[in-house]
């Protein structure tokens, strides 16, 4: 406390000095209109810029949470989605299985670390074994296609992306049905290749590029891009199909974990010879 009094005094001539200061300047604003209207607008200004800057970083420190509940959301559509639109071709082929309006189930993950550098890249995903996530299962975006699961822990899952030179999903020129499939040349994380295509088929720059669902990591219709050139070398026999993707690698926060409830028994059927 002695010490605490003495530093005290030591300033009484500054706290004096500041007190004098603040009632001069407290006169001037109350008795001289110009100078108190600048003041309050000043403080005015002041305040609200405060405010501004308070709650945008409040709003910065929530967006996280707020872009989990929108990925949450658009996980629940996409499983409404897929189930309406079975359940509608099954109603026209008036086939009653509930197993088959039930085919495909999404879980949402968030990446915690991703590669789109290199010639194989790899994602991981916070969801392993213990909610469900086993390898085989197919993963995809709000925007479209990402890859598969290839392994799993007990809490966390290592999906190989489209931007891996060893995957090859299935796909479909929505305009006219055919079916080719995808393949990335290890340059441009946005851009993929298209095979397969003969060149009598008619390709066009901005056709959909679709999953064909004879893959069983993905419902068929999920969208993988668009065409975004189309080149007939000489003497070729197929097209050379360049496809912008839908799904923004660089920017990836959150998928969905598709799992079939029937792909066991189709891959059953297929390996019988």
């Amino acid at each position: 406390m002695r010490t605490l009094f003495s530093f005290l005094f030591r300033l009484r001539a500054t706290f004096l000095f500041l007190l004098l200061e603040f009632i001069a300047f407290w006169l001037i604003v109350q008795h001289n209109h110009y100078q108190g209207l600048r003041y309050f607008n000043s403080a005015n200004y002041l305040v609200a810029s405060t405010l501004e800057v308070s709650n945008k970083l409040e709003a910065y420190f929530y967006l996280k949470e707020v872009n989990k509940r929108l990925a949450e959301e658009n996980r629940r559509l996409h499983q409404a989605l897929v189930v309406a639109k079975r359940k509608n071709r099954e109603e026209v082929r008036r086939v009653k299985d509930p197993i088959l309006v039930k085919k495909y189930k999404f879980m949402l993950a968030e990446v915690v670390n991703k590669t789109t550098l290199k010639a194989n890249n790899y994602i991981t995903v916070e969801k392993g074994r213990k909610q469900g996530v086993f390898p085989g299962m197919g993963v995809i975006s709000p925007e479209g296609v990402v890859g598969k699961v290839t392994e799993s822990s007990t809490h966390y899952a290592r999906v190989m992306s489209v931007l891996h030179r060893d995957i090859r999903i299935s796909a479909q020129l929505k305009s006219n049905g055919y079916v080719g499939y995808i393949d990335w040349n290890g340059k441009d994380a946005r851009f993929v290749k298209m095979k397969d295509v003969p060149t009598p088929v008619a390709v066009k720059k901005g056709d959909s590029i679709i999953a064909s669902g004879y893959n069983a990591f993905f419902p068929q219709g999920t969208t993988i891009g668009t065409v975004a050139k189309v080149e007939k070398l000489p003497d070729a026999t197929f097209h050379d199909i360049t496809v912008k993707l839908a799904t923004d690698f660089n920017s990836l926060t959150y998928v969905y974990i598709i799992g079939n409830n029937l792909k066991q028994e189709k891959d059953s059927l297929e390996s019988k010879k």
